[in-house]
């Protein structure tokens, strides 16, 4: 989500919320989601908050002692537990977003983002029928096509959906060899 934050997203045993504030709005971490849960609960929640505060201060310090070594199968259902996130935030952000400028953004440029993410992965993890499934959805097709009007905002997310609509094969093909598991997400 760092379209919208810039790159910057607390930890999110670095935010506190109002419980009431929570309520009112209905938000839950989304139950059985172990990837990218925190970035998907805060986006959704700053999107509805209509005051945000900061402090200098050093409350916390986190501490990752996870592994890069995971296998395969590991780093495939973390990719997709991710995609399934920001998948969600999506909707949410376009449901529940005032901005009519971040909702043109979120439709534009994040969704197809997502979507060359997902073909990524597909030649990243060798699975070319899923791959060229995607590609036949007319809907998916026209996720990657919505990307061209925001090309001068993110000419990068336009250019790769450029070359899967227009090179399926090759892209494919290149990514299945050249891209790094760490470089997908």
């Amino acid at each position: 989500m760092r379209i919208f934050t810039k790159g910057f997203m607390p930890h999110i045993c670095c935010t506190m919320f109002r419980k009431n504030f929570l309520e009112k709005i209905n938000l839950l971490f989304t139950e059985g989601c172990t990837n990218a849960e925190d970035t998907e609960f805060q986006t959704k929640a700053f999107c509805r908050a209509e005051k945000i505060s900061f402090t200098r201060e050093c409350l916390y310090i986190y501490f990752n002692a996870g592994s890069k070594k995971d296998s395969i199968e590991k780093n495939m259902k973390i990719f997709r537990s991710c995609l399934e996130a920001d998948s969600r935030t999506a909707e949410y952000l376009i449901e529940h977003l005032k901005s009519k400028r971040i909702k043109f953004l979120v439709k534009n440029s994040y969704l197809p983002e997502l979507a060359v993410k997902r073909l990524t992965g597909c030649a990243k993890f060798n699975e070319p029928q899923k791959y060229f499934e995607l590609l036949k959805n007319p809907e998916f097709k026209k996720i990657l096509r919505s990307s061209f009007k925001t090309f001068f905002f993110k000419p990068e997310v336009c250019l790769k959906a450029f070359a899967v609509l227009f090179m399926p094969k090759l892209y494919f093909k290149i990514r299945k060899t050249s891209t790094p598991y760490d470089k997908i997400h």
